[in-house]
């Protein structure tokens, strides 16, 4: 694989660049992000296979597409609640998951 043998000062990173903290999930290995969703804390595990950001809003009925404010970054803590998406990362120009640091690397 050539993505594994670069590393992440390959990547040039502007001013505007945010890092995100992540941590890992100890039972399954994945990637969590702590964010807000309308104001609420959640855990959002990040996966770049699903092409939507899903959040689940605990409620039960049919699902529903809605907008939601989502705020990613440090927040008070919280079960996990869905999945970070490609939809949110295609905003960016440049994601680099810094594995070996614990931090999403977003640069508009």
């Amino acid at each position: 694989m050539l993505a594994a043998t670069l590393q992440v000062s390959a990547f040039p990173q502007s001013s505007n660049s945010k890092e995100i903290p992540f941590e890992n999930s100890r039972l399954f290995g994945l990637v969590l992000v702590r964010v807000e969703v309308n104001g609420r804390p959640a855990v959002l595990i990040v996966d770049t296979a699903s092409n939507h950001t899903i959040v689940r809003s605990g409620f039960a009925g049919a699902g529903v597409f809605t907008r939601a404010t989502l705020k990613v970054g440090p927040s008070p803590g919280a079960i996990t609640s869905g999945l970070l998406g490609t939809d949110l990362f295609s905003k960016f120009e440049l994601v680099v998951v810094d594995l070996k640091n614990h931090k999403l690397i977003l640069d508009p």
